[in-house]
């Protein structure tokens, strides 16, 4: 009988151990670029400014997960449901809050289109934007 209580306490604990890891709360910065099929070169221009500001200005931080970044097809099957999520209807850089594992807020950096000639104030608006919700983690 004790062996079977000790087996029981011993699953319980195991159980409730699993159980708190795997909730474990997520307290992230997710940056998404979001473009469809058709891309224009001032798309691709933007995708690549984007690319460079969030990698270099922003490399600790997708070291320690802290920033997650990711470059998104929204016509693809698999990423309709972020037309939806986001209000897409174009290309469009979307940064995300997530804290305790759930989104808490959300801003399309819609910026990008008036500032895409100028490098210098593109990537200063991107990295301000970003930066913004980074002191929100």
């Amino acid at each position: 009988m004790k062996k079977l209580i000790m087996s029981l306490v011993i699953l319980s604990l195991a159980v409730m151990l699993m159980s708190s890891t795997s909730q474990k709360a997520e307290n992230i910065v997710k940056v998404y670029y979001f473009h469809g099929e058709f891309r224009c070169v001032t798309c691709t221009k933007m995708e690549a400014m984007i690319v460079e500001t969030v990698n270099k200005s922003f490399a600790n931080e997708l070291k320690s997960n802290k920033i997650k970044f990711e470059v998104v097809n929204f016509d693809e099957k698999a990423n309709e449901h972020f037309v939806e999520d986001y209000d897409l209807f174009n290309q469009t850089l979307v940064i995300s809050l997530t804290k305790n594992g759930k989104e808490t807020k959300w801003k399309a950096a819609d910026k990008i289109w008036q500032l895409n000639r100028n490098e210098k104030d593109f990537n200063n608006y991107v990295r301000k934007e970003i930066s913004a919700y980074l002191k929100e983690l």
